[in-house]
């Protein structure tokens, strides 16, 4: 069985990955309060808006239409004021009609604008409340066993919920005093969940239970996503696993994957799998509405579990488990050593980018739940790694354009690795010379690392050994200002631009030739832009 506490080997190099898990705590109910002495009028249910919000809503659309932005706006002002729960803002913008398109008019009026945005982000927020009320799913759960109108309400708000309704509804299937008949009508409606609850139902196959695996494994062939392909091939060639469900469980892999998948080994599948989220493939991406993304776990005794990430590391934290993945199914598949490497300092970088932002804007700073706070940074697995598998990083870091996990393989490569090493062909890569290569990145930072790096350890001579010194001299040539190449045959209008340009903070290369200009820039300390004052009809313009 897979473990999500499993050690993560290679040949040479091994990460231990500790997972700090988070149990469900459970709820504690409260002692009923004595009725009081006079009657009293009930309190509106939680989530539902009471009436003066429903007042507010109403006066709130009601001057949009009427194209009369500031009575709406000190309608919008007071529910805002109201601090309401988002599921009640929510409630009414689904009960009020084509609030939608009031809305968006809204947001058309310039100074309503940053009120109906707000607005928005309640009702988001809201919906999303309403999904994952667990108290809601279970009584949604409670009416599939009613009547037929019962049983559809039950049904559209389950699908709503989606992802959040899949701990409960395993739950139940597993719950022996779960009746026949519930458990066959949540079997009918699972499929209909759709691609958002393939990541919780891909680890549901964990469960110990026969029906549950079998019913779980028809319902992601049936939903046809291929990211449930690794984890239908684990189940199926789980020891001891009933051969029935061992053929469900393939036909649902042919069903997701196609049938070339069956007689792939299950490392490379989930080899697979951490390549398309770390190259976030569109199909695997979280909710663009949410800042937030659920990482979904099973434990023993618990069931379904999820951590909430910040949106921006979603899916490097995937890339990572299903690279640990591979490498627990086979320690030898190499491949999967540099693309946990480069997701893990992919996800520190996002991540801290991410709260320079909330810095900035005066928020909570964002933290990774998966990661324990006594686990070592990402550099100390790169440092960890041998220098083949760190070109291998700065390889596709370069092809990526990607800065962050280039700068991170460099100066582990720098720690770490001999003259030999750094200059080696890599035959996995094409015959390709990553550190050689990075010498010629668009990337400024990456040209100098790359050719401070080679330059520190003199060797024989070695393709690409005469790009080391121009990179170099372009490195002490820099002062930290902008560099532009300007050119435009009329002097008048180039020393124009060029004013504009040095007032803005930045040096200019000109000519009235951008050949000139361009080389006089080579011969100096490089550009970061370039600009054609020009009709381009002048010779050497064209």
């Amino acid at each position: 069985m897979r473990s999500s506490h499993a050690i993560t080997g290679g040949l040479i190099w091994a990460v231990v990955l500790a997972v700090a898990w988070t149990g469900i705590a459970a709820a504690q109910e409260a002692a009923p309060a004595p009725a009081p002495a006079t009657p009293v009028a009930p309190a509106a249910a939680p989530g539902e808006p009471d009436e003066k919000l429903k007042d507010l809503w109403t006066n709130f659309l009601h001057y949009i239409l009427l194209a009369r932005p500031e009575a709406a706006m000190s309608y919008g002002k007071a529910i805002l004021d109201a601090n309401p729960d988002p599921r009640q803002v929510y409630y009414l913008s689904v009960r009020s009609d084509k609030s939608g398109v009031t809305l968006a008019t809204g947001r058309g009026m310039t100074q309503l604008t940053p009120i109906v945005e707000k607005i928005s982000a309640l009702i988001v927020q809201g919906a999303r409340d309403v999904r994952k009320d667990t108290d809601e799913i279970e009584r949604w759960i409670k009416m599939l066993e009613g009547t037929p109108r019962q049983f559809l309400m039950g049904t559209e708000r389950l699908v709503n919920s989606a992802e959040y309704a899949v701990p409960q509804l395993i739950a139940a299937m597993e719950n022996p005093r779960t009746s026949a008949s519930l458990r066959e009508r949540i079997t009918t409606i699972l499929p209909r969940l759709g691609k958002d609850a393939v990541r919780p139902l891909s680890e549901s196959l964990q469960s110990k239970d026969p029906y549950v695996r079998e019913v779980v494994a028809r319902t992601l062939g049936k939903i046809g996503y291929g990211h449930a392909a690794p984890y239908l091939k684990e189940m199926a060639e789980r020891k001891g696993m009933l051969a029935r469900i061992a053929h469900v469980a393939n036909g649902a892999l042919a069903s997701c994957a196609g049938r070339k998948a069956l007689s792939k080994p299950v490392a490379e599948l989930f080899y697979d799998l951490a390549d398309k989220y770390y190259s976030r493939a569109e199909s695997l991406g979280p909710d663009s509405r949410y800042e937030t993304s659920n990482v979904w776990y099973w434990q023993e005794g618990l069931g379904l579990t999820y951590k909430i990430v910040p949106r921006v590391i979603f899916n490097e934290v995937y890339a990572m488990r299903a690279a640990q993945a591979a490498l627990v199914h086979d320690a030898k598949f190499d491949p999967a050593i540099p693309l946990w490497i480069a997701a893990n300092i992919r996800k520190e970088s996002n991540l801290l980018v991410e709260n320079a932002r909330r810095t900035a804007a005066n928020l909570p700073a964002a933290k990774d739940p998966t990661h324990p706070d006594d686990e070592p940074a990402a550099a100390y697995y790169a440092l960890a790694g041998s220098a083949k598998y760190l070109q291998a990083v700065l390889a596709r870091a370069l092809k990526e354009n990607d800065l962050a996990v280039a700068t991170g393989a460099i100066s582990a490569l720098k720690r770490t690795a001999g003259t030999k090493n750094l200059v080696a062909v890599l035959d996995d890569q094409g015959g390709a010379q990553p550190l050689v290569a990075a010498m010629g990145s668009p990337s400024r930072l990456v040209r100098y690392m790359a050719a401070e790096i080679i330059a520190a350890r003199p060797a024989k001579r070695f393709t690409g050994w005469h790009l080391v010194v121009p990179v170099l001299i372009e490195s002490l040539r820099q002062s930290g200002t902008p560099i532009a190449v300007l050119a435009d045959p009329v002097l008048d209008r180039r020393n124009e631009i060029k004013d504009l340009i040095r007032t803005a903070g930045g040096e200019v290369v000109d000519a009235d030739n951008f050949g000139k200009a361009l080389q006089a820039a080579r011969d100096g300390a490089g550009a970061d832009v370039a600009f054609i004052a020009t009709d381009v009809t002048g010779p050497g313009f064209r």
